[in-house]
């Protein structure tokens, strides 16, 4: 669950204090709702949940110390920061999701957050375009060192209505708890009985150190075994989907950009990784894979920072 924080900043804001409390309710019960069906949810926020404006005399300090709120409202929007992640959106530049609205493009990390790691966004009722089950929107990355883009839709919730309208979720196996990339590691064949990961990618998964990045690995891995599970000896990256691509030329053919490529694979031969799907985050980041007709499943030879091209020589 990710904090669309623009709803907080895209006017209109509050015409009477009472707007403001309603508002808050509305939210709290939302995320109270959605903990009843789903269980417990990690919630990731940008400085503006700490900040929330009201009116011009009225901010979330003040709602906080006023006596007509009700004292659960209170002890349950703090509890939502104590267990929450401060996420710092400067570390959120490589790619860009703008939301649609009539003429408009609202930049919007949360939006940004939750579609790389297929994950939804809870929006604050200040706008009627915030009340909505999804977000039409623009996601703007680097494929192959240039510019794409991809009309989107985001998953929302402002309100109760919006929590059964929610897609299904990627799911790890029950009663396995990921809390580090050393539980990655040691349940890598209970997570994804369809890869297999190259032992040097044990160290790799070091640097995936919280767990908003960490989940961003285990759900493009989980996409990787969905699809293995069904895979023939024939790869077909359409069917794979998630923008999965081949290196370009310029890559292959150069001895010093491919060697960044080059892992050693279970059999104990040293092979090249081309394959790859991108993940988001705090570096631009990317798993490297292989198609295996032999194994019947995908080998990952590598888990990390986008590797150098012709056109970025260090990312």
């Amino acid at each position: 669950m990710i904090l669309n924080e623009v709803s907080l900043t895209y006017e209109p804001f509050c015409k009477t204090i009472q707007d403001a409390h309603n508002i808050m309710q509305i939210f709290i019960n939302t995320y109270i709702e959605y903990e009843k069906i789903n269980g417990a949810e990690e919630f990731f926020y940008t400085y503006e949940f700490h900040n929330i404006i009201f009116t011009d005399s009225y901010t979330i300090h003040n709602w906080l110390q006023d006596k007509s709120v009700e004292k659960r409202y209170k002890d349950k929007f703090r509890s939502i920061i104590n267990r929450g992640h401060f996420v710092n959106a400067q570390d959120y530049v490589d790619s860009e999701v703008y939301i649609n609205s009539n003429d408009l493009k609202i930049k919007s990390v949360g939006c940004l957050i939750a579609h790389e790691n297929n994950s939804f966004v809870v929006s604050f009722c200040f706008n009627p375009l915030w009340n909505h089950a999804s977000l039409p929107a623009e996601y703007i990355y680097i494929i192959d060192d240039d510019f794409k883009n991809e009309n989107i839709s985001i998953p929302n919730i402002s309100e109760f209505s919006h929590i059964n309208l929610l897609p299904e979720k990627l799911l790890l196996p029950q009663n396995i708890v990921i809390s580090s990339p050393h539980d990655l590691w040691i349940n890598r064949y209970l997570l994804f009985p369809n890869l297999i990961l190259c032992d040097c990618v044990e160290k790799q998964l070091d640097c995936f150190n919280d767990s908003l990045r960490l989940s961003q690995v285990i759900k493009r891995l989980s996409i990787l075994d969905n699809y293995f599970k069904k895979y023939d000896g024939t790869f077909d990256r359409e069917a794979l989907g998630h923008n999965a691509r081949d290196e370009s030329e310029s890559v292959k053919t150069s001895a010093h950009l491919s060697s960044y490529r080059y892992f050693k694979a279970p059999d104990g031969d040293y092979t090249y990784f081309y394959w790859h799907i991108s993940f988001g985050g705090q570096f631009p980041g990317r798993i490297h894979f292989l198609p295996s007709p032999s194994y019947k499943k995908g080998i990952i030879g590598y888990i990390g920072k986008h590797l150098p091209t012709s056109k970025f020589s260090t990312i």
